[in-house]
This record gives C-alpha cells, sequence and structure tokens, in this order.
C-alpha cells in the first residue's frame, strides 16, 4: 500500500520477541513497551 500512495514516509516491521497481543497495555514501565513507543512516537514525527 505505501509503494501505490504519493506519501515519501518509510516504514519498518517492529516484533517484540516474548512479548503477547496488547502487552503495551499491561505494564508501561517494560523495555519493550518504552521502546515501541518510541518507535511509533519517532514514525509519527518523521518528516
Amino acid at each position: 500500500m505505501e509503494k501505490k500512495s504519493e506519501w515519501d514516509g518509510s516504514v519498518e516491521v517492529m516484533e517484540a520477541k516474548g512479548e503477547n497481543h496488547v502487552f503495551h497495555l499491561m505494564n508501561l514501565k517494560c523495555d519493550n513497551v518504552v521502546a515501541m513507543l518510541n518507535r511509533i512516537v519517532s514514525f509519527i514525527n518523521q518528516n
């Protein structure tokens, strides 16, 4: 879908190994949660 749009940003696939679905809702201070949220913020803020 990204290639068909005129959006010139980039996308990465991320996997939090060893984590279950919606793990980010259970423990907001977990290292994997912090890393994932930082990547989401970076994605949203890209030029």
